[in-house]
């Protein structure tokens, strides 16, 4: 279920989930929210909390999470994901880099943070590296694009294979890790490879900005 939440300004879409999320629950909550205020400001924020009862989106929720994330791809300022779901936090940290906005992971401890931050202004002005130019031409390109059923369910399949290549990668330095400094600890370990993980894809989206 998808529910909206009060309380944030008229260019943040704020929901949280909980239980099993249907196709019915982006059709006659979300979506119609994003549109409404797509129609309102150029571009959007969106503060979303994923609540522990929270169950998985059902098959026909991923396709419309899918093809609501990408019909408005380059309209997305700022993201703030609220989750106490391990996997679903590293994921936005490990490919937040991939949106032409910001995005930032919270815990539920940190929620009220994570609302400040969504609703605060950018710092600074202007661009601040050769990345920001990068992004900001891509995101130009992608507003003169239309994305039809056909170029989403491309890209959906391109997105599983990264996720699942990154993992196997993970899995791999695990291992390795595990085999040769198994006294750090699997907690440790996990810490330094998500932060070199981390560390190459900036230095990828440097180098792609080049």
């Amino acid at each position: 279920m998808i529910t909206l939440l009060d309380g944030f300004p008229e260019n943040t879409i704020a929901a949280s989930c909980s239980g099993r999320v249907t196709a019915q629950d982006y059709e006659t909550v979300l979506t119609p929210a994003v549109e409404s205020a797509l129609a309102k400001h150029p571009k959007l924020r969106l503060f979303y909390q994923i609540e522990p009862a929270f169950s998985g989106l059902e098959p026909g929720a991923m396709w419309d999470d899918l093809k609501l994330g990408m019909s408005h791809f380059s309209r997305w300022e700022r993201v703030a994901l609220v989750t106490d779901v391990e996997w679903i936090r590293l994921a936005a940290e490990a490919f937040g880099f991939l949106m032409p906005g910001q995005i930032r992971a919270f815990t539920m401890a940190n929620a009220a943070k994570a609302r400040h931050w969504v609703v605060s202004s950018p710092t600074g002005a202007g661009m601040s590296s050769a990345a920001d130019l990068a992004r900001s031409l891509h995101e130009a390109r992608l507003e003169e694009m239309e994305f039809d059923a056909l170029v989403i369910e491309e890209l959906q399949r391109r997105r599983a294979d990264i996720i699942g290549d990154t993992k196997r990668l993970f899995r791999k330095y695990q291992a390795i890790f595990d085999g040769e400094v198994p006294e750090i600890g699997q907690p440790l370990a996990n810490a330094l490879i998500l932060r070199e993980m981390r560390e190459a894809l900036r230095q990828l989206e440097g180098d792609s900005a080049a």
